[in-house]
């Protein structure tokens, strides 16, 4: 007979099934957030603020921020006090009107003027925890408007989460991580709290109010494949594009909600970007695209899908990304440099041999390029939106994918942030906020969004909540 040893014991244990023993809790909150990104963060210490005495959080993975923490912290927001500095006339209705029109007039309205109107008050919101925001405004990628803010070029969604984190504990707010929330308990039709799979086994948790907040499905395979309209579809996260670490947006809150009779909505839209290549840039206007041959084949400042549609015609789906010394590089410069993801090159005939492409035709395609930004019109296809020429060595560049990166498709909700059935009434209890949302923006989501919507409706259904928790 083989000899057990103890790898051998420590395989055989993994196939066996792993029995979860639940404890007895009695614990009871005021509220229930389930999720530790921006928009649950942005959540709880609203609720904090706005009366509840026992917040708890509640996340599976084992760390709190969520994709925001790798951000680069582009927000957009009709904010004056730094708009008018740059002579930019911006209001929530035009800002409403844009994001509509954007989303191929698909959004819900109503939410739109609302996340419109809290911008800027999300923006004061932060700056009075600590954040600092730049004197710069500039046209989010993808987008055509300058209403883009960021506390710092490679580190905001980190800077945003760290002063919500500051503040919640400073409000006293629970946070427990490796804690992942199995099933929305209910009574009545009401939902009444949760039962939870931590360190201690299954538990459960129990609160007036509960809020969904755990971001995109963009890192479950078998939901991009499921609703995306691509045959044939990326299916590790631009978070994670090689597959190899954690990436926590699997969609829990959506099923968790779906499993109570939460309406979903705008499920197929689904933006795939290039970000894990050659792209080093938040905004538009600072970089180009070529193809194979070295030819530019779009505006570079198109929505997602249509990016999408304009790189599924070029040979093997990818692009070359290029910038120079010039532009303002997000935080993954370094690290591309350092894997080779990215290279640096003193001429562009350097850059063509290294690419393989002629250096008289990409000599040819950039100084075209270049003359359409000294007029301030691309000939080509129809580009209006440019921040420099492509002229300043070293130039930066490095081929270009597109992988899943956020689902416009989640839980539909309320002005209230309250989570809808599909008869459109509020479910008793349940509040959803951020990525685990769907049906706002519509069809495409503009640069920055992503952000304004975590925080706006995280503040709003923490307070909604709270307001629940109270009248209890």
């Amino acid at each position: 007979m083989k000899k057990l040893t103890r790898r051998t014991l420590i395989s055989l244990a993994a196939l066996l099934p792993v029995i979860q023993v639940e404890a007895a809790s009695s614990e009871r909150f005021d509220v229930i957030v389930v999720g530790a990104g921006i928009a649950g963060l942005a959540a709880a210490v609203s609720a904090a603020e706005s009366g509840a005495k026992r917040v708890l959080v509640l996340e599976k993975g084992p760390m709190i921020g969520g994709h925001a923490i790798y951000a680069d912290g582009t927000v957009s927001a009709v904010y004056p006090r730094l708009q008018k500095v740059f002579n930019i006339k911006d209001s929530p209705e035009q800002m409403a009107k844009q994001i509509w029109e954007w989303g191929d007039r698909d959004g819900d309205l109503s939410l739109i003027r609302v996340m419109a109107r809290d911008s800027g008050p999300a923006i004061d919101w932060l700056r009075g925890m600590g954040v600092h925001f730049r004197d710069w405004v500039f046209v989010p990628y993808p987008s055509n408007f300058p209403r883009g803010l960021t506390s710092h070029p490679t580190r905001g969604g980190y800077e945003y989460i760290r002063a919500l984190n500051r503040r919640a504990r400073a409000l006293r707010v629970e946070v427990r991580l490796n804690t992942r929330v199995v099933q929305l308990l209910r009574s009545g039709g009401a939902v009444t709290g949760v039962s939870a799979s931590g360190p201690k086994g299954v538990e459960r948790f129990y609160a007036a109010s509960v809020v969904l907040a755990t971001g995109v499905f963009s890192a479950n395979p078998d939901m991009i494949r499921r609703y995306s309209h691509l045959k044939n579809p990326g299916t590790h996260s631009s978070a994670n594009p090689g597959g190899r670490h954690f990436d926590g947006a699997t969609g829990d809150g959506i099923q968790l909600g779906t499993a109570v009779g939460a309406a979903l909505a705008e499920m197929p839209y689904i933006e795939f970007i290039p970000f894990r290549g050659g792209r080093l840039l938040e905004y538009v206007g600072g970089d180009i695209f070529v193809n194979s041959k070295g030819e530019r084949f779009v505006d570079e400042g198109v929505s997602h899908p249509k990016l999408t549609e304009a790189l599924s015609h070029q040979p093997g789906g990818t692009m070359w990304v290029i910038t120079d010394s010039q532009s303002v590089k997000g935080t993954t410069v370094t690290h591309k440099l350092m894997t080779g993801q990215v290279r640096k090159a003193a001429n562009i005939d350097e850059m063509a041999r290294i690419m393989d492409i002629d250096p008289e035709v990409l000599k040819k395609t950039i100084s075209r390029y270049n003359s359409f930004v000294r007029k301030g019109h691309d000939d080509d296809f129809g580009k209006t939106i440019f921040t420099q020429e492509i002229k300043v060595p070293p130039y930066y560049f490095g081929v270009e994918y597109q992988d899943p990166h956020y689902t416009n498709g989640g839980i539909r909700i309320n002005t209230k942030a309250e989570a809808l059935n599909n008869a459109g009434q509020p479910i008793p209890g349940l509040f959803a906020a951020g990525e685990t949302t769907g049906g706002i923006e519509g069809k495409e989501r503009e640069g920055g969004m992503a952000f304004t919507d975590c925080l706006v409706f995280g503040r709003i259904a923490g307070r909604e909540a709270a307001r629940r928790a109270l009248k209890k």
